[in-house]
């Protein structure tokens, strides 16, 4: 009976842990960027909008990055946080100055630029514990496993859907995403909207690829390309004598996906 008994909590902790990480698993999908940090600044007086909510502007400086670009680790970046705040008891203790947190964010437009907001108004910011931290970063790392473990020597069509939010020169060892073109020359980075399928690349989420043309992928000079697209390509998985990615096409109008 004991052992019963045992067993029957060792069951429930195991059911309650896994609850836990479809939680951040689910905010996580959602997010362009999961970060472990604190607030360098945060607005003292906060915008109002409307409908209870208020709007902070931070700098957040980066101590490790546990899902999205690596790159930004050490950095400090702008944040906009947006909350419901009807009253004092209604602010979040850890939103202040020199408070460690991990934020959960995504990529939003600001005017001509584009800086970091929150992904969810009530769970993006979370106590800077390390069992979440360890746990989303393997969660981010298991959804990478998946892409690269597929089978070799195979061409698969894909689709996607995406808003193009930047093109740019490259700049010398910058580059961190997926080489479309052999020497390229552009930047373009994306904010994927839809993928259908789950074990390919180009998952939704900010995204950045390199092209040398322009034109031949946008059908348009670069100062035209604006809005969303639909993208087509074949990815060639490990297979000899054809580079990685083939026929990589944007096209507006059909957005099916």
């Amino acid at each position: 009976m004991r052992n019963i008994v045992l067993l029957s909590v060792i069951l429930t902790l195991a059911t309650g842990l896994c609850f836990a990480e479809d939680t951040i698993r689910f905010h996580s999908r959602r997010s362009d960027l999961v970060v472990i940090g604190k607030f360098t600044t945060v607005s003292e007086s906060p915008i109002r909008l409307e409908r209870g909510m208020v709007g902070y502007s931070c700098k957040f400086r980066i101590a490790d990055v546990l899902k999205g670009d690596i790159s930004l680790k050490g950095k400090t970046i702008v944040v906009g946080i947006n909350r419901p705040e009807m009253s004092e008891k209604d602010k979040h203790p850890l939103l202040k100055k020199d408070s460690e947190c991990i934020l959960f964010l995504k990529k939003v437009p600001k005017k001509e630029n584009w800086v970091w907001g929150t992904t969810d108004h009530w769970f993006s910011i979370q106590y800077p514990s390390p069992s979440m931290a360890r746990s989303l970063k393997r969660l981010a790392k298991e959804t990478t496993d998946k892409i690269t473990a597929m089978p070799a020597n195979q061409s698969i069509p894909c689709t996607f859907i995406a808003d193009v939010t930047s093109i740019v020169p490259v700049k010398p060892g910058t580059i961190k995403g997926y080489v479309i073109d052999k020497d390229p020359k552009w930047t373009v980075e994306l904010k994927v909207l839809s993928n259908k399928k789950q074990k390919v690349p180009f998952q939704p989420g900010i995204r950045r690829c390199y092209i040398t043309d322009v034109g031949k992928v946008f059908g348009s000079a670069r100062k035209d390309v604006a809005g969303t697209y639909q993208f087509k390509y074949t990815w060639n998985v490990r297979v000899p004598g054809k580079p990685k990615f083939e026929n990589f096409k944007a096209m507006k109008g059909d957005l099916g996906g």
